[in-house]
């Protein structure tokens, strides 16, 4: 049996027993589909930390990886998620992970010296992503989007277009989403609940895990790369260059996709038009 000592763990995933099955597992993670609706996903070494996110030191994930295959049946009960060959413990020493507060409002200033300065580290590193007609489709349908969040036209047609849409894991067109979910849900602006009806009715469009990442975006929910990367451009003093690059390496460009969410959603809802895609 191996032991294997937890470093974060979500709020959502601390609070009650649960059991599940492996649904998928990759290099470095692994998503769990419980039996009660919800989805659990286990990290090696990542920085992040999510309401339904187990991370493992890296160093013991090599010794954990082995024994996770799709269809093995999990359970957790007081802080300890077993199967066969297993045990991860999160009773001790891990660190509880629970989603920040909003702020609800937009300052003064807009958050614009921040953004100005998030946004040239966002074109520079979309530069370097090679292009593909999926992403490209989605961020293309995003564009549109926000046009008609800026001029508040009707945008269940956009929304529908835009989830799913994209390569990978967790679609760029739910990337970009679940950004702009955060930025319109910090700044209490009232188009976070258009998006959010025009979200919830088409989650089985897409991936099963980018579907839970959308669904909690929806409550709202952060993940702790993504707020990061918000309070870095909030803050006068933020680290943004540091925020941003570890938000950037979160998969291909999922974290590239979410800041650009998360931009254009602060943008749009401070009013500077000159960040928002309008032609």
């Amino acid at each position: 049996m191996i032991d294997v000592q937890a470093r974060d763990v979500g709020a959502d995933i601390a609070a009650s027993p649960f059991a599940g099955a492996v649904e998928a597992v990759f290099a470095h993670a692994c998503t769990v589909s419980l039996d009660d609706g919800r989805r659990l996903t286990l990290l090696a070494g990542s920085e992040e930390q999510g309401m339904r996110i187990i991370t493992a030191f890296a160093g013991e994930w090599g010794r954990l990886h082995p024994h996770l295959h799709v269809g093995r049946r999990v359970a957790a009960d007081r802080g300890v998620l077993s199967g066969s060959g297993f045990r991860i413990d999160y009773r001790r020493n891990a660190a509880l992970w629970q989603s920040p507060s909003f702020p609800g409002c937009v300052p003064a200033d807009g958050w614009r010296p921040g953004l100005l300065e998030a946004k040239a580290h966002l074109d520079a590193a979309m530069r370097g992503l090679a292009p593909e007609m999926t992403r490209t489709a989605a961020y293309l349908r995003f564009a549109d989007l926000c046009r008609k969040l800026h001029r508040r036209e009707a945008a269940d047609q956009a929304l529908h277009r835009l989830v799913g849409l994209g390569p990978g894991l967790t679609p760029s067109g739910d990337d970009l989403l679940c950004g702009l979910l955060g930025a319109l849900a910090a700044a209490g602006d009232a188009r976070f609940e258009t998006v959010r009806r025009g979200v919830m009715p088409h989650l089985d469009r897409t991936t099963s895990a980018s579907k839970d990442y959308l669904a909690q975006a929806c409550t709202p929910w952060w993940t702790g790369l993504l707020h990061g990367f918000f309070a870095a451009i909030a803050e006068p003093e933020g680290d943004i260059p540091g925020a941003f690059r570890r938000l950037a390496a979160r998969g291909h460009s999922s974290g590239i996709d979410q800041a650009a969410g998360l931009v254009t959603g602060l943008a749009l809802a401070a009013g500077h038009s000159d960040f928002i895609p309008l032609s």
